[in-house]
């Protein structure tokens, strides 16, 4: 039971982290003369690659702990931008031979 929370924790401070990087990419992104959603672009281009940078990198090192990991790609990066914990899971399923799930 302690251990789900402090893995509940970290995850909901890595989400905290996440979500003001994109908020600041906002308002950033709003400060340009750019009527394309621009924001949205920029979160979900270099949140999908630096999931794939991130995953790609764990997966060669087993004994990385769960926190760390789900820190890292649950909170911030799902925190950052819902299309890179998207794009993991269609991953995770196609790996586990269920891409039609």
């Amino acid at each position: 039971m302690k251990q789900s929370l402090v893995l509940w924790l970290a995850v909901s401070f890595g989400g905290a982290l996440g979500t003001a990087a994109r908020f600041g990419t906002n308002l950033l992104c709003k400060s340009l003369p750019v009527a394309f959603p621009l924001a949205t672009l920029v979160v979900n281009g270099c949140g999908c690659l630096v999931m794939g940078l991130v995953i790609g990198h764990l997966s060669t090192r087993p004994a990385v702990p769960d926190i760390v990991r789900l820190t890292l790609t649950t909170g911030i990066l799902g925190g950052f931008t819902t299309f890179s914990a998207f794009s993991m899971e269609t991953v995770v399923l196609w790996r586990e031979t269920q891409p039609v799930l």
